[in-house]
């Protein structure tokens, strides 16, 4: 009986997004190895499963490609696994791999400062008002700085 070989492991590419109500944009391929340094996926099926084995739910064909070398669509921080059968022999073998969360969150730094006056009975119309705040001393997303408003006032009634 032959042994499928599948390659040393599948690749992957993180997905970028951060919302979960916008198509996740993680791949996941495989390639089978024949030897020597060649690999192909003429002559073979795929089947990919969103979890670490093939027991794990099945990734739709479409949109994602679940019957295809790669699977596409997906979300990162989640494994998922492939069985690749020869189509001639029926050898089967199964890798799992990992599509990473490479999404860029926002970095913000915030800077309060307390209220003068904590007695709501104490607040009248005029200069004894509450003068707490929180200032964004900076944010960064995408390794640039955002030049737009800096201070958030709160008001408490």
């Amino acid at each position: 009986m032959q042994r499928l070989f599948l390659r040393s492991l599948t690749s992957s590419t993180g997905s970028n997004n951060c919302n979960p109500a916008k198509i996740p944009d993680g791949t996941a391929g495989a390639l089978v190895d024949l030897g020597g340094g060649v690999t192909t996926t003429a002559g073979y099926s795929f089947k990919w499963f969103a979890g670490n084995s093939v027991a794990s739910p099945a990734v739709p064909n479409l949109p994602n490609n679940g019957n295809q070398p790669t699977a596409i669509q997906l979300q990162g921080t989640n494994p998922f696994t492939v069985q690749v059968t020869n189509s001639t022999t029926l050898c089967v073998n199964a890798a799992t791999v990992s599509v990473v969360d490479v999404s860029a969150k926002p970095v913000i730094t915030l800077v309060p400062a307390d209220n003068t006056v904590c007695d709501k009975t104490l607040v009248t119309i005029g200069p004894q008002q509450f003068d707490g705040r929180v200032t964004i001393t900076s944010v960064i997303y995408k390794g640039v700085p955002y030049a737009g408003p800096s201070t958030l006032s709160i008001s408490v009634v």
